[in-house]
């Protein structure tokens, strides 16, 4: 948000009406419109759920940055989110990744320190 992306970023979160001062969606189907990319900060138990939302939105990619999958011995976990993200079509980075930066956009998603100056 304060890396120079002139893009749209919609929180998803069940619980908050509001993060960092933007409206956050209790699910990314109540986003209105497309959605290119999802970044999943979340635990690795709820990333397949969110995954099958995720594709039934039509989001093309998905960065997935929690780990607890086939690095921990979690291959089952990892093997059901492989399925949904082939059968929506969904290209993932992850998991179990740092993050994602797009120079040409100024786009730096990865979990970093909130920056107040």
């Amino acid at each position: 948000m304060n890396g120079g992306y002139r893009g749209e970023i919609y929180p998803i979160n069940p619980k908050a009406s509001e993060i960092l001062d933007r409206k956050a969606f209790k699910s990314i189907a109540d986003v209105p419109g497309d959605v290119d990319v999802a970044v999943f900060a979340i635990p690795a138990k709820f990333v397949a759920a969110a995954l099958e939302e995720v594709g039934a939105k039509g989001v093309a990619g998905a960065i997935l940055i929690p780990s607890g999958f086939g690095e921990t011995g979690n291959q089952e976990l990892q093997d059901e989110v492989l399925a949904i993200a082939r059968k929506h079509g969904v290209r993932i980075l992850g998991p179990n990744i740092y993050g994602y930066y797009y120079t040409p956009e100024n786009l730096c998603a990865r979990p970093s320190a909130r920056r107040t100056t």
